[in-house]
């Protein structure tokens, strides 16, 4: 399904906001994107996140600090709600 172009400027709009407009440092938001990749399964995320940050001052640990958060609920929301997987058959 294709999105509208009057909805995808939107919400790239919503996006920008979100962005510059935030109590949370740009590093912090990076990690947090970069998290949410994680937990996403979007690899190609993460590597803009993972980049994003190291442009932005993130240290090795903090990065990895954020993949393990988003790996630890990931593995919980799999195994306690079952939210990532693929059929019922398990």
């Amino acid at each position: 399904m294709k999105i509208p172009e009057a909805i995808q400027d939107k919400l790239i709009d919503v996006g920008d906001v979100v962005l510059r407009n935030s109590n949370l440092d740009i590093k912090t938001k990076a990690l947090i994107g970069l998290a949410c990749a994680v937990t996403g399964f979007c690899s190609h995320c993460h590597g803009q996140c993972v980049s994003l940050a190291w442009k932005l001052g993130a240290s090795p640990a903090e990065i990895e600090e954020a993949e393990a958060i988003a790996l630890r609920i990931r593995e919980r929301c799999n195994n306690e709600t079952g939210l990532y997987r693929l059929s019922d058959s398990s």
